[in-house]
């Protein structure tokens, strides 16, 4: 596993860093997500600390979430890309 999930408001997640991959470290705190659904687990995907993923949407890949993004509906992003 390369995150954790921690309670953040009502129905939401914060992701923290598990072990160091790409340029995330461990520990480090990131984004918000509604579920482990919206953040991949195998691969160096990351979503931001003032970013967040919501409802169905999931990112895969290589993809960055960043700055104050907000992935939302039922958006699949994979890749290589930041966003």
């Amino acid at each position: 596993m390369k995150y954790e999930l921690i309670k953040w408001g009502k129905d939401s997640y914060r992701i923290k860093a598990l072990k160091d991959f790409d340029s995330v470290k461990k520990g480090e705190i990131g984004g918000i997500v509604q579920s482990k659904n919206n953040l991949s687990q195998k691969d160096n995907s990351w979503i931001a600390y003032d970013s967040s993923v919501l409802d169905n949407a999931k990112i895969s890949g290589k993809v960055k979430i960043l700055g104050k993004s907000k992935i939302i509906g039922n958006t699949n992003i994979e890749g290589q890309e930041l966003i």
